[in-house]
């Protein structure tokens, strides 16, 4: 088998490329990235060849680095105490959000929940180029490059996943 340094060299940018596909800000791309292979260098005695290729064992490790990153900044967000908007005087530096406005916000993470929730129920190569296209905002021309698809079959695959997505929301 080979040493991880060599593992860690050949599938380097694979993994990276696979992160973008879930982040769109390259720099962040790259710290999970990087955290994916820290994690896989700590348990890399667990890997075995004979049950996974060291490609797939990756991207999915990535993949669930991607997730408890996600949770942890989604946790971070939404646990911010009032304290963080008051100055020294005790005015606030941000205005509290009226009722209404707490209202629209329920609404709209509720309808974010319903379109998530529509874009997981799409076949797996739907799924993807939606994602890449409609919640990163990646062009035709990126999202061909990120899943090796001709132009052509990557805006069929969108036009598709929108009809599909239009008829799950409907």
């Amino acid at each position: 088998m080979k040493t991880f340094d060599a593992l860690y060299t050949e599938n380097y940018q694979a993994v990276l490329t696979h992160v973008t596909t879930y982040v769109r800000d390259e720099a962040k791309a790259e710290d999970i990235t990087a955290d994916a292979f820290v994690k896989a260098y700590n348990h890399f005695s667990e890997f075995n060849p004979e049950v996974a290729n060291f490609l797939t064992w990756m991207k999915r490790i990535a993949r669930n680095t991607f997730i408890d990153d996600y949770r942890t900044d989604r946790f971070a967000k939404n646990t911010t105490s009032q304290e963080n908007y008051v100055d020294e005087e005790g005015e606030y530096l941000i205005q509290p959000m009226a009722d209404d406005e707490a209202d629209t916000e329920v609404i709209c993470t509720e309808m974010r929940e319903q379109i998530l929730g529509a874009i997981r129920s799409l076949k797996p190569m739907y799924r993807k180029v939606a994602v890449l296209y409609f919640l990163n905002e990646l062009k035709y021309k990126e999202i061909a490059k990120v899943t090796d698809m001709p132009m052509n079959s990557v805006k069929v695959a969108i036009s598709r996943a929108r009809v599909m997505l239009q008829t799950a929301l409907a």
